[in-house]
């Protein structure tokens, strides 16, 4: 699409041997080639071409992002390229670059008109073995580097995971995993199972909705559910445990990616003594102010 955008015809071929047998047959005006490919790679096709009474005029470009170096340069241009372009290029720098070897094939044209290229079979042969085998070893070298570094992120991971459990499953209050959207339970630490009564098996067929007790006090709550307690993910709630008693907790949640399903760690603190604390107090305080704005005569608080 880069060079047809500029006025020339493109002819695909997905390796070294269509391209030659489509190069013999339609005699292009310059070929634009990778190195690596499957049976005849690169080097190996422009070796074939500089070899061709017919095709060894032809502008020849290898497009590469693997065979970069120095020495592979040098080993391209000894085979008869007349630019090795790096990869990844965009649009625009690629074709400047293909512009500037175009313009030195025709003044090399020009000047001298095409000469059959003069190549040592056994030094090229050599050359071109030493070149593939160095890559190899690099491609190898880079492949043990990233299984170690593959290795050390996993260890980092299962540490990470191990420290995750120890935390839930250690920590002194009841703690679950949720399904955001639908309140499915995902996890359910110890606690969570000890204090609700519900097995994992159970937990991971409830919701979160399974736990919020039911409207007109269907479970029992001896201190009473405070007014406007929540019914939400966080706040205080009063949750049903597996034997209908009511527990008050406040919930504090936080969202995660668990198992690849959006999700919310939410923590349960107890606080049904802290709840019901409160409502005593209050109707003691409502209990003193009726008896003090009963009284028949007039009676004030003075601070000392």
């Amino acid at each position: 699409a880069n060079v047809e955008r500029h006025g020339h015809d493109v002819i695909e071929a997905a390796d070294g041997q269509e391209a030659l047998d489509k190069a013999r047959e339609t005699r292009p005006d310059a070929i634009v080639s990778d190195i690596l490919m499957p049976g005849m790679d690169g080097f190996q096709l422009l070796a074939a071409v500089r070899k061709d009474a017919q095709l060894r005029s032809v502008l020849f470009v290898l497009h590469s992002a693997v065979y970069t170096r120095d020495k592979e340069r040098e080993f391209a241009r000894a085979l008869g390229a007349d630019a090795l372009i790096a990869k990844p290029l965009g649009r625009d720098a690629f074709w400047a670059e293909f512009s500037v070897a175009m313009e030195a094939w025709r003044a090399r044209r020009e000047d001298v008109g095409p000469e059959p290229l003069v190549l040592d079979e056994a030094d090229t042969s050599r050359a071109y073995r030493q070149i593939v085998l160095e890559k190899l070893e690099q491609k190898v070298d880079e492949l043990e580097t990233a299984l170690v570094e593959n290795k050390k992120i996993k260890a980092e991971i299962a540490r990470s995971e191990e420290q995750y459990r120890q935390l839930f499953e250690g920590n002194p209050h009841a703690m679950w995993v949720m399904e955001r959207r639908s309140g499915l339970f995902l996890a359910a630490n110890d606690v969570a199972v000890r204090v609700f009564g519900y097995s994992r098996s159970e937990f991971s067929e409830m919701t979160i909705e399974d736990l919020h007790a039911g409207e007109g006090g269907a479970a029992s709550d001896p201190g009473g559910a405070p007014d406007g307690a929540t019914r939400g993910r966080d706040g205080v709630s009063w949750l049903r445990r597996k034997d209908a008693t009511r527990l008050g907790v406040e919930l504090r949640s936080s969202a995660l990616s668990f198992r690849g399903r959006d999700a919310e760690l939410v923590l349960a603190l107890d606080v049904s003594e802290r709840e019901r604390m409160a409502v005593l107090l209050r109707e003691a305080a409502d209990g003193w102010r009726r008896t003090f704005d009963a009284m028949g005569d007039a009676v004030a608080l003075l601070d000392v």
